[in-house]
């Protein structure tokens, strides 16, 4: 992604993590401590949005419907694969693709008990926001020279096993994904809302790092935690010099440092304050009208979990176009063919086939988790 006028190189912050020692996610400017934040947020913050986080391949998704949720598009996923949310897996039976931002719309069998509520209005400037994510903690200071000497910049991108963690910042500005700032705050399919990491703007101030993708960020809205939008990207890649070695960072100041640009590695000259570098979520109010028609059944689905036939067990199986899908149940529905067939379901990840009843002329296949 570019960003004009900014840094050039953004990392999408998509990648899962191995194993190593203990659990951390996102970087807070606050604190080192890699379990600060890893419970649900109390006081004027609670019910902010950690109630509907549910993991979605090691990152984090959020439902926005009873049988939907949605994510950013980069972190991939398929049918068969399980959502777990509030102690319990839910499987996903089909996934829809915004035409013009990174998002993805994914239904699940069976119903949530609650879901979040989505922002449509387009004030989102300078409004608080809380998000979510399951990247990296703090590792060790960026120190590089400045406008006093050496002096701290920030954080190298630690290492950890992830768990869900919470932070906040503030929308600093809408832009489009060329850095281009939108004007009267009219909503567009792909705009961004920027948020930079700023020191002393209080101890839960937070970035992203890698395997924050997906989290869900909320504005408080008539009282109300409502879903602005989805971790999409953050500036990250920073040099000490023109020519040495890429480090990934959370940088709250990046004068002294080499950003790349579209000229090459540029110093940034340091200031007595601070150039923080940013973050970015995908914004779901100009995508609102595609949200509410997948919702409606109005969207034709990318791919969707289905049920194929044959006349032998060892088939060759083709797809069953008379199968109907009856998600909320967790069940296909397929009018017997008259003659004997082998029926099995077709997804991208394996699912349980619980029970095969006989309903009159029709057979139920009844999958779980």
């Amino acid at each position: 992604m570019t960003i004009s006028g900014w840094p050039r190189r953004i990392g999408l912050v998509t990648v899962g993590l191995a194993s190593v020692l203990s659990a951390h996610a996102l970087i807070l400017y606050g604190t080192g401590d890699p379990t600060q934040n890893t419970t649900a947020p109390a006081g004027s913050l609670a019910g902010s949005g950690w109630q509907w986080q549910g993991i979605w391949g090691g990152l984090l998704g959020t439902p926005i419907a009873p049988g939907y949720f949605i994510t950013v598009a980069h972190v991939g996923g398929g049918t068969g694969q399980m959502f777990y949310v509030n102690e319990r897996n839910y499987v996903a039976v089909a996934s829809y693709l915004a035409p013009d931002a990174d998002l993805r719309i994914w239904q699940v069998a069976d119903t949530y008990p609650s879901y979040a509520p989505r922002y449509t209005g387009s004030a989102e400037r300078g409004k608080g926001l809380v998000f979510f994510g399951r990247g990296l903690p703090r590792g060790d200071a960026v120190v590089a020279n400045g406008f006093f000497g050496q002096e701290t910049k920030g954080w190298y991108w630690g290492s950890g096993a992830p768990a869900t963690r919470w932070g906040t910042n503030t929308v600093a500005t809408i832009t489009d994904p060329n850095g281009n700032t939108e004007p009267n705050g009219t909503p567009l399919p792909g705009d961004l809302l920027r948020c930079t990491f700023d020191a002393n703007a209080g101890a839960d101030e937070g970035t992203l790092s890698v395997g924050d993708s997906g989290g869900g960020a909320f504005v408080l809205d008539g009282g109300v935690w409502k879903l602005v939008g989805l971790n999409h990207a953050v500036e990250s890649d920073y040099r000490f010099t023109a020519d040495g070695a890429d480090f990934s960072a959370a940088i709250y100041d990046r004068g002294g440092l080499y950003n790349d640009t579209s000229a090459g590695w540029q110093l940034v000259p340091d200031e007595p304050v601070n150039l923080p570098a940013a973050f970015y979520t995908t914004r779901l109010t100009g995508n609102e009208s595609w949200i509410a028609s997948v919702l409606a059944g109005q969207v034709t689905p990318e791919k969707i979990m289905g049920v194929e036939s044959a006349a032998a067990p060892e088939g060759p199986y083709t797809s069953d176009p008379s199968a109907q899908l009856q998600a909320a149940s967790s069940q296909f529905v397929v009018p017997l063919a008259g003659t004997a067939r082998f029926y099995r379901l077709s997804s991208d990840y394996a699912v349980n086939v619980k029970s095969v009843t006989r309903s009159g002329s029709n057979l139920v296949l009844h999958f779980s988790p």
